[in-house]
């Protein structure tokens, strides 16, 4: 939720930000080219310092990823900034300061967006991008012949976090053995496509939630 709040406000500032600069390029204004390059000149080293310690953490949390895109985007901003300082004085510069700010707002709103989509993705808890449930599910048959896998259902709980479901029909051996091959499976799932929350139901004979509900059909 803090992730898709961050984007969305950055998504809000770069709109308004465009606002603006379409308002300087219609009439254009002169621009004080030392006070923006001092402080694009500091922004800048503090961005990339501070990208450099964040970029040290896991990034698989959508909220690191949100500061460090966000820092990521600031610094790169600071440095379009200081080059738009540089030619300040000149005759291009009134329209080159408000077409630096259009070009950093676009690039704001597409990387926003795609986080925005990744945070709803996981606040609706929808399946992890990526990974295709029907090819998961040809894998485990393989590598567990002769079990075979049905009802599968893969959704993403949290930032990294994978939950699955799956009906396992295996053949012979005792409560013993049955607790070794799901073990065996969850390993697998584990180290091949990074779930390690997996719950799984063995069976032996035909599944009983082989059909599907008459008010899931009509749907």
């Amino acid at each position: 939720m803090a992730a898709l709040v961050n984007a969305a406000v950055l998504v809000g500032l770069a709109v308004l930000v465009g606002r603006e600069a379409i308002e300087r390029l219609r009439h254009p204004a002169a621009v004080e080219g030392r006070t923006m390059l001092a402080v694009a000149l500091l922004a800048f080293v503090a961005n990339v310092a501070a990208v450099l310690l964040l970029g040290r953490h896991e990034k698989d949390d959508v909220n690191v990823r949100s500061a460090f895109l966000h820092l990521v985007q600031d610094a790169f901003s600071s440095l379009v900034v200081v080059a738009v300082a540089l030619v300040a004085g000149t005759g291009s510069g009134s329209w080159l300061d408000p077409a630096a700010s259009l070009l950093i707002g676009a690039a704001v709103v597409v990387s926003a967006g795609r986080l925005i989509w990744e945070s709803v993705r996981i606040l609706v808890e929808a399946a992890p991008s990526g990974l295709d449930v029907a090819q998961l599910t040809a894998g485990l048959d393989a590598a567990f012949a002769p079990a075979r896998f049905h009802h599968v259902h893969a959704w993403t709980v949290g930032p990294g976090q994978v939950a699955l479901t799956a009906h396992v029909r295996l053949e012979g051996g005792g409560l013993d053995d049955v607790e070794r091959q799901l073990a065996a499976i969850r390993k697998l799932l584990a180290e091949r496509w990074e779930i390690h929350h997996a719950t799984l139901e063995p069976e032996r004979e035909r599944c009983s939630g082989d059909e599907v509900p008459e008010e899931w059909k009509a749907r």
